[in-house]
């Protein structure tokens, strides 16, 4: 279940418009389960927002430096099988953000 473009998009800051925008999704053989979508939001060189969504629904929305999102970007993709879907983004206004 892909979450409405509308949450995503209300789950920046408002403040400021994110640099870069990158999406992780749950493996599709656990659907059945619940749908996890990370999206990581790159402020400025040194803070990353994820929000998480599970089922379309923010879970969570944290703050990290650029190193503990990295870590946990690759704790995602080599444990937890997630894999890159920024299709999750498509829709988004975000302008000359880089995706």
């Amino acid at each position: 279940m892909r979450p409405d473009t509308t949450v995503v998009k209300n789950a920046s800051n408002g403040r400021t418009r994110p640099k870069a925008v990158f999406a992780l999704r749950s493996s599709e053989e656990h659907d059945d389960a619940g749908v996890w979508i990370k999206v990581f939001m790159l402020y400025n060189g040194n803070t990353v927002q994820i929000t998480e969504f599970e089922n379309g629904q923010i879970d969570n929305t944290t703050a990290y430096s650029y190193e503990d999102a990295r870590r946990m970007w690759e704790h995602w993709i080599e444990t937890e099988g997630m894999t890159r879907d920024d299709s999750y983004t498509e829709g988004l206004p975000l302008g000359d953000v880089r995706i």
